[in-house]
């Protein structure tokens, strides 16, 4: 889980202040200020406490602090590992759709995922090529372009071992449901619109079909992409998952988030911020 930075001892900020107030001259300026509080800092032995501080401050507010990175000089697959640890954290699509044989479950998830609009309601999900001359396309790319339909289900935390499961490449044509070595328990049941089953134990499942793909790169590059694009035709959420509003409860949902490297996260913390309105000028 993410977590906030422990604060220094506030016993340190009493003292501080409290030399402050009862020593420091009023009459002096803020020269002698930054002196008196180095100074003050020194004293009370708690001058290397101040220095990581103001470092750090410094080291933020500084240009060349950045390092800077063309990215015509990196690997597409070292870019990808840096890419994805700095754009953190990413929703989870956990997507099924039907194999060939119209019967078996194909499971994977994609992280490079996210809702696009509401009229119509569409979702996207990349997919990208993997490193394997032999065979780039996922099973998730082909079954889609072949019968246009697929699920995207919540990923959660008290489901995480399945979805890690579920991204290991399996021979062609064989379900990761069915493989499934995890405690996780998984059963299918119809959808309403698509062919396509969906998870029953998700908090949510959104039926989609293909609305249009945009390719990225060359199809089958190390590091190229297909983008679907699916227009949601139903949406299934369970009922305890939902707020008094109508609305899935995050805390509730207990999502399961994708970072850099293995790593995962899930909400720790939440807060609100109502939008801005600005007054119009009257004419």
């Amino acid at each position: 889980r993410l977590q906030k930075a422990p604060h220094r001892p506030q016993f340190f900020e009493g003292v501080w202040l409290g030399v402050v107030c009862s020593n420091f001259p009023s009459s002096c300026g803020p020269h002698s200020l930054i002196a008196f509080e180095a100074s003050t800092l020194f004293l009370l032995g708690i001058f290397p406490l101040y220095i990581p501080f103001w470092a750090s401050w410094s080291s933020m507010s500084s240009p060349s602090s950045f390092k800077t990175l063309h990215t015509s000089s990196i690997s597409s697959s070292d870019f990808y590992r840096l890419l994805t640890s700095m754009v953190v954290p990413r929703p989870i699509a956990l997507v099924t759709s039907l194999n060939e044989d119209g019967r078996t479950v194909n499971c994977a998830p994609f992280s490079f995922f996210n809702a696009l609009s509401s009229n119509p309601a569409t979702l996207c999900v990349s997919v990208t090529s993997m490193a394997r001359a032999q065979r780039p396309d996922k099973d998730t790319l082909l079954n889609v372009l072949r019968t246009k339909e697929f699920v995207v289900h919540a990923s959660q935390v008290h489901a995480a071992a399945l979805v890690n499961w579920c991204s290991a490449e399996l021979p062609h044509g064989q379900s990761e449901l069915d493989a499934n070595p995890t405690s996780v328990h998984v059963s299918l049941v119809p959808s309403t619109r698509v062919a396509v089953p969906r998870i029953e134990q998700c908090g949510w499942a959104l039926e989609c079909i293909l609305h249009s793909t945009v390719q990225i790169g060359e199809r089958g590059a190390v590091g190229a992409t297909t983008l679907l694009i699916g227009e949601i035709v139903v949406a299934h959420i369970k009922e305890d998952l939902l707020d008094a509003k109508g609305l899935v409860d995050a805390a509730k949902l207990q999502p399961l988030a994708r970072l850099g490297g293995s790593n995962y996260c899930t909400i720790s913390e939440v807060f609100s911020l109502e939008r801005p309105k600005i007054a119009k000028k009257k004419d």
